[in-house]
């Protein structure tokens, strides 16, 4: 036997912070969520049926204080929660939500808008592209992938669900 051994373990390594993001565009600011921007409303949406069939999931039942103890938890290195403001309210919008293999270089995303929003698509349209540059610049990350699954409703072209 020569010795030789491979730790299936991987190393602890110290918690980091990354920096923040911050994009604007015409009509909305992109920016990385704090604990301080969860309201009731927001946790709402993690129990709302149209929130939940389109990012897949059972009912979170978060509380106000377990959201933000989740929103906290995102470093702005390997995840992220970046929120959609409105410009002139405010007001939150929906989500982004990346995960971020640093080694590799890829990032994995999921998104959600407000429930019951009827300019999702719009929003999505607006401010995406100007996210995803500044999600791989410096090129940190060379592919961006969504999370999807087959029952994952289309979000930014509306296919067709039935022939033509």
């Amino acid at each position: 036997m020569s010795g030789f051994s491979i730790s299936l373990q991987q190393p602890v390594q110290q918690a980091s912070q990354g920096g923040s993001v911050r994009v604007e565009t015409s009509n909305f600011v992109v920016r990385s969520l704090t604990a301080a921007d969860v309201t009731p409303e927001f946790a709402g949406w993690f129990d709302d049926p149209l929130m939940l069939q389109g990012l897949n999931l059972s009912a979170l039942h978060f509380s106000v204080e377990g959201l933000r103890a989740f929103v906290a938890s995102f470093n702005n290195l390997d995840n992220y929660f970046i929120g959609v403001l409105d410009k002139r309210s405010q007001s939150l919008q929906g989500f982004y939500n990346f995960s971020v293999n640093r080694v590799h270089r890829v990032a994995t995303l999921t998104m959600g808008m407000a429930p019951h929003t009827r300019v999702a698509r719009q929003i999505l349209w607006e401010v995406s592209d100007p996210l995803f540059d500044e999600m791989s610049s410096p090129p940190a990350t060379e592919k961006i992938s969504p999370r999807v699954r087959p029952t994952t409703p289309p979000v930014l072209f509306p296919w067709p669900t039935t022939g033509p």
